[in-house]
């Protein structure tokens, strides 16, 4: 540090104690030195010794005045003076003050500019280079999801000459996309964001070109086509790109098979659009209530048993004589909980996946049948509370906040779609279904807000258990309602 010569020509120093807003700093000073001369070496000797960051903040002060102070009563020691005229002596409380300048309009209007900058800064995030990347990470996908948008918009309008030009364009698309993300997730893991947004990509595109696809007016084919591809491309997608990430993969793989399924049973039996709807709603339901076993077995999770030192790997009570060596030792014992982990991971990602697609088909399905509701509407209001009842309930009883934000969203969200659908409906709704299906909407919101707001406890094994009773009983209940509003009986009756 480069000093004045008159400290380096001073050797006589003191002892004193100097505080500095809320640290105090032992430190010898020279006694003949003016005090003018000792505040630049004073404020950097303070912050070398690395202060806390309040001390910190008020040494690196800007615009402001330095002094030095002494005794009880705080007394301003004059810059020209030193600390031998002062008449400190050795041990001494000296306080290193500063106080605002009375500065020209220039100055301060530089000081509040950087003030206005320093506020914004700490209370308010700005763009970084993240933020960046994920805008021009997520431009594709949504582009892909506009081009497809104009195209259907073409098809729809009539304009069926774009149908071949719009349908090799996406699925060139697709296929791009998929060849993208498998290299990504191959050779490229840093670039794991780009993958995924490539894989969105390809759904969309594969989507809308399934839509495109069929020459028919918009129905229960168009959603069969859709799955039918999605699935494709999940499928594909899964191998290329080692199931990741697994929940995007595993949940468009599960809103394509209901889709699917639905349109190989309106295949074997013709049914109308609202009763479309409620099969997509039960089907849904049954994916959330069934989804944790169907994630175990995926994922082969051994739930019951992992073998520990010393016992027989299969678990079994009667062996024969040829398998009785076959006993663990801690190498096998450790790597089997080590996998066991790795498939525990992989079921909750798997049920990401299947609880979120199921949540967005029965909030469709509920809004689907609201509107195209022509008879059988108690029926159809009887389906759709129990579907909301199925979500909140199997939300309720999950622990992963992934797992249960969703699913707690979806009951009142599916409800409400069910009412705004009945609502809009070309057929009217009845004043009594709304009444009733608003009431209930209400009070649910109110006190599960109320619920929340109180911080109430949210789990324990028996709740838990009988949410999920409750949750299967509602999906039971649904089933019979769907086969009235799929006029089951009188197609079985009239054959």
């Amino acid at each position: 540090m480069t000093q004045p010569t008159a400290v380096l020509a001073d050797t006589d120093f003191l002892p004193v104690l100097v505080h500095a807003g809320s640290s105090a700093f032992e430190i010898k000073l020279h006694i003949h030195t003016p005090v003018v001369a000792l505040l630049p070496q004073l404020r950097e000797q303070f912050l070398n010794d690395n202060p806390p960051a309040p001390t910190r903040k008020y040494l690196q002060e800007r615009g402001v005045e330095w002094a030095l102070e002494k005794g009880a009563m705080r007394e301003r020691i004059e810059p020209e003076a030193t600390l031998a005229t002062a008449k400190v002596k050795p041990g001494a409380d000296l306080y290193l003050t500063h106080r605002r300048r009375t500065e020209e309009y220039p100055t301060l209007r530089d000081d509040t500019a950087e003030g206005a900058a320093e506020v914004g800064r700490d209370n308010f995030a700005k763009v970084e280079e993240a933020d960046s990347r994920k805008l021009a990470v997520w431009a594709l996908p949504l582009g892909v999801v506009a081009l497809g948008l104009i195209g259907v918009g073409e098809i729809l309008a009539g304009n069926t000459q774009m149908r071949w030009p719009f349908l090799g364009l996406l699925s060139a698309i697709t296929v791009l996309c998929i060849a993208v993300a498998a290299v990504l997730a191959k050779n490229y893991t840093e670039y794991r964001d780009v993958g995924v947004s490539m894989s969105v990509g390809a759904y969309a595109a594969v989507s809308a070109a399934a839509l495109i696809a069929v020459p028919r007016e918009l129905g229960v084919w168009h959603l069969t086509t859709i799955g039918a591809a999605a699935a494709t491309v999940a499928l594909v997608l899964w191998y290329v790109t080692d199931n990741t990430p697994a929940s995007l993969h595993i949940g468009v793989g599960s809103a394509a098979l209901i889709l699917v399924v639905v349109g190989v049973l309106h295949l074997l039996l013709p049914v109308s659009p609202q009763a479309t709807a409620a099969q997509i709603a039960f089907l849904s339901m049954s994916m959330i209530v069934r989804a944790t076993k169907r994630s175990r077995n995926l994922n082969k999770v051994r739930v019951n048993y992992i073998a520990g030192e010393g016992e027989p790997v299969d678990n079994r009570t009667e062996i024969s004589v040829k398998q009785a060596s076959r006993r663990t030792t801690s190498h096998v014992a450790i790597e089997s909980m080590l996998n066991q982990e790795g498939r525990v991971i992989a079921t909750i990602h798997t049920l990401i996946g299947v609880t979120i697609a199921s949540s967005i088909t029965l909030v469709v399905a509920a809004l689907a049948g609201g509107y195209f509701t022509r008879q059988y509407e108690w029926h159809m209001f009887g389906l759709i509370a129990s579907a909301s009842i199925v979500a909140l309930a199997m939300g309720r009883g999950f622990v992963p906040r992934a797992l249960a934000i969703p699913l707690l969203i979806a009951g009142p969200v599916t409800w409400a779609a069910y009412l705004v659908g009945r609502a809009i409906s070309p057929t009217g709704a009845d004043t009594v279904v709304l009444a009733a299906g608003t009431v209930p909407l209400v009070l649910g919101v109110l006190v599960s807000s109320l619920w929340g707001i109180r911080n109430q406890p949210m789990h324990s094994p028996l709740a838990k258990f009988r949410l999920e009773l409750l949750a299967l009983l509602a999906a039971v209940s649904a089933f019979p309602l769907t086969l009235v509003i799929m006029e089951v009986w009188p197609m079985v009756r009239n054959r």
